[in-house]
């Protein structure tokens, strides 16, 4: 039975969860920059309705 080698098994691990961590990043600075989208449009309709 071939055991593969720790360090890299680890290594690889280690560079998936970085990965998956750094996507995780982007979706949320994604949804931040949608939502600020959304609040300016809605800040603006209201604007527009007041005058």
């Amino acid at each position: 039975m071939f055991h593969p080698d720790p360090l890299l098994t680890n290594d690889r691990a280690r560079s998936e969860a970085a990965a998956r961590r750094s996507e995780q990043l982007t979706a949320a600075r994604q949804a931040r920059a949608e939502a600020r989208a959304r609040a300016r449009e809605k800040a603006a309709e209201r604007r527009r309705r007041a005058s």
